[in-house]
């Protein structure tokens, strides 16, 4: 059975967004509202929260059409951990 992209989109404000709970694959992320914070948005390989290995870094201060391709193996799950006043991004994976 083929593994087709789908996405989840990420809002803006200090939190995690649990994109995919299981095994998976970072593919795209694309900025949908310019972020203003400070630091950078992580995206984590972990089911539930903001720990162990980093897979991507995105700068908190983007522009809107800003496009990252990562193409990153998560082997347990895949988390994005934005910052206060951050980007909304729309995020695809397998």
């Amino acid at each position: 059975m083929p593994m087709f992209d789908q996405t989840v989109s990420v809002p803006t404000g200090a939190g995690n967004t649990v994109i995919k709970p299981r095994a998976g694959q970072l593919r795209n992320v694309l900025v949908t509202a310019a972020g203003t914070g400070a630091g950078q948005v992580n995206v984590y390989d972990n089911a539930t929260t903001n720990s162990g290995t980093v897979i991507a870094s995105i700068p908190a201060t983007v522009s809107v059409g800003t496009w990252y391709t990562f193409l990153m193996p998560a082997a347990l799950g895949i988390t994005v951990a934005n910052v206060a006043n951050g980007p909304v991004m729309t995020v695809s994976y397998q």
